[in-house]
């Protein structure tokens, strides 16, 4: 049985899958602390990078496994 998970398949049967599932969980790990980041910055910052409060907001709010 295979499980797609934000399109990299998990086979548990499989090495080739062990590597997937675990560049899959480095996915996540990044998201979540790029997330953390993001709350800290303050307006000058992300007025650097060209995003709005409100759009932090929104991004800090979904899921880690969300992109």
């Amino acid at each position: 049985m295979s499980v797609y998970v934000s399109q990299i398949q998990v086979c548990p049967s499989s090495s080739v899958s062990r590597h997937s599932f675990l560049e899959l969980v480095q996915i996540w790990y990044n998201r979540h602390k790029e997330r953390t980041q993001l709350r800290y910055l303050d307006d000058r910052l992300l007025s650097d990078v060209g995003l709005s409060r409100d759009q932090v907001k929104t991004e800090i709010s979904k899921p880690f496994w969300a992109a």
